[in-house]
């Protein structure tokens, strides 16, 4: 846990989302979630379970309410961002989250599919190692107690058949 917890909060488990491909042919981003096709067309990406098209509708312009990144990128400058070499367009913001920040990207590659990246940080995060090395002594705590109580109760039974067989009684464990 100790090597999880700090792995963690350095983004070693964040991978990319696929959001699928739009209908059309994404040319690039106009705003996050939103996307204009080679045809003009605007989509927006719209998740809702058992959707179809890959959660991708037609939509007007974005809202003044879909641009709620207000935050410079440069704020979530602690962030180990993935590489983004092999997109074709990207879309990066940083914006308040709880007591910290968040920094979301998009990207589209060359065949039109578009991925989305995330990653958190906020107040706790340099408590994660210490926390971390306590969950995990606690756990080797009960995983070592239940394999010592297997073992026990294993000699244990050898001890009783043994006890017995002493007596001259016969008896299978």
């Amino acid at each position: 846990m100790y090597i999880v917890g700090p792995a963690s909060l350095y983004g070693a488990f964040n991978q990319w989302d696929a959001l699928g491909k739009p209908p059309g042919g994404v040319l690039k981003f106009i705003a996050f979630n939103y996307v204009r096709t080679a045809s003009g067309d605007i989509y927006k990406y719209s998740y809702k379970e058992g959707c179809t098209d890959d959660c991708w509708v037609i939509s007007a312009s974005p809202t003044p309410d879909d641009s709620k990144y207000d935050l410079p990128p440069d704020a979530c400058s602690g962030f180990q961002t993935p590489a983004m070499d092999n997109y074709v367009d990207t879309r990066e913001a940083c914006e308040l989250y709880g007591v910290g920040f968040s920094m979301t990207i998009e990207a589209i590659d060359k065949n039109g599919f578009v991925y989305s990246w995330r990653d958190t940080t906020g107040e706790w995060d340099g408590l994660i190692p210490l926390i971390s090395s306590f969950i995990g002594a606690a756990a080797g705590l009960i995983i070592g107690l239940i394999v010592l109580l297997v073992i026990l109760y294993f000699d244990l039974l050898k001890w009783l058949q043994k006890k017995a067989k002493q007596k001259g009684l016969s008896v299978q464990i």
